[in-house]
């Protein structure tokens, strides 16, 4: 085998195992110095990745459940303006009905009697005067 053969072969092996991706992979398992593979870096950053994530999702709960409570808590006050808007048109038409009644009961023999512990007299001499001529 001549030299040019060797390296030939040399380079059909460095392709067989070059990744261009693993250069950048964070996930690639790295090589000691003694040649033992070392997973070590790939668990830190798995272990990131995971912590991140679940901080991610409990930071959306909360912001899901913040948002159903103020919906709930809206809904709930919606709900008790209504009733207090039926409550008080009930209340307006029960005084409305308690003045009608309070009119109607007033009675005029009761005004004549007042006016006359008051000091009026009634006015028996009305005299008119026709001003259409």
């Amino acid at each position: 085998m001549n030299r040019r053969d060797e390296r030939k072969l040399q380079v059909i092996e460095l392709q067989n195992n070059y990744s261009p991706v693993a250069k950048y992979n964070p996930f690639e398992v790295e090589l000691e110095k003694n040649g033992k593979i070392s997973r070590k870096k790939k668990k830190i950053v798995l272990n990131k990745f995971i912590s991140w994530t679940v901080l991610y999702i409990i930071i959306f709960i909360i912001a899901a459940m913040t948002k159903m409570f103020v919906v709930y808590e809206i809904s709930n006050l919606g709900l008790k303006k209504i009733a207090i808007e039926n409550r008080l048109n009930e209340v307006k038409v029960e005084v409305e009905s308690l003045e009608n009644t309070y009119i109607s009961n007033y009675d005029l023999k009761k005004v004549e009697e007042k006016a006359k512990e008051l000091g009026f007299v009634p006015n028996t001499n009305i005299k008119y005067v026709n001003i259409s001529k």
